[in-house]
C-alpha cells in the first residue's frame, strides 16, 4: 500500500506562509498575447442582454416578496391588535 501518489510533493506544503509574489507561474501562453478582447458587439450585446434578464428576475422576485412580506404583517397586525385590543381612552364599550 506504500504506493507513490503524483500529489505527495503538495502533502506538505504550508499554504498559510506562502508570498504570492514568490510563486513561479511560468511562461504565459503566446495565444493570451494576441488577445486584445472582445470585438464582437453582438457577442457583447448578448452578455448585456443576459445580466439584464437575471437582474430584473431577481428584481421581480424580491418586490413580490416583499410585497408578500408586508401583507404578511399587515395582516399580523391586525390579529394582535384583535387579540390584545388596542383600547384607548375612548374605547369603553368593548
Amino acid at each position: 500500500m506504500d504506493e507513490h501518489r503524483p500529489n505527495d510533493s503538495f502533502d506538505n506544503i504550508d499554504y498559510a506562509n506562502i508570498d504570492p509574489d514568490t510563486i513561479d507561474t511560468g511562461e504565459p501562453i503566446a495565444e493570451l498575447k494576441t488577445l486584445s478582447g472582445i470585438s464582437s458587439v453582438g457577442l457583447l450585446r448578448g452578455i448585456r442582454r443576459s445580466v439584464n434578464r437575471r437582474s430584473l428576475a431577481a428584481n421581480t422576485v424580491d418586490f413580490s416578496l416583499m410585497g408578500v412580506g408586508q401583507i404578511f404583517v399587515s395582516y399580523l397586525n391586525v390579529v394582535m391588535e384583535t387579540v390584545f385590543g388596542n383600547r384607548g381612552a375612548g374605547d369603553k364599550n368593548r
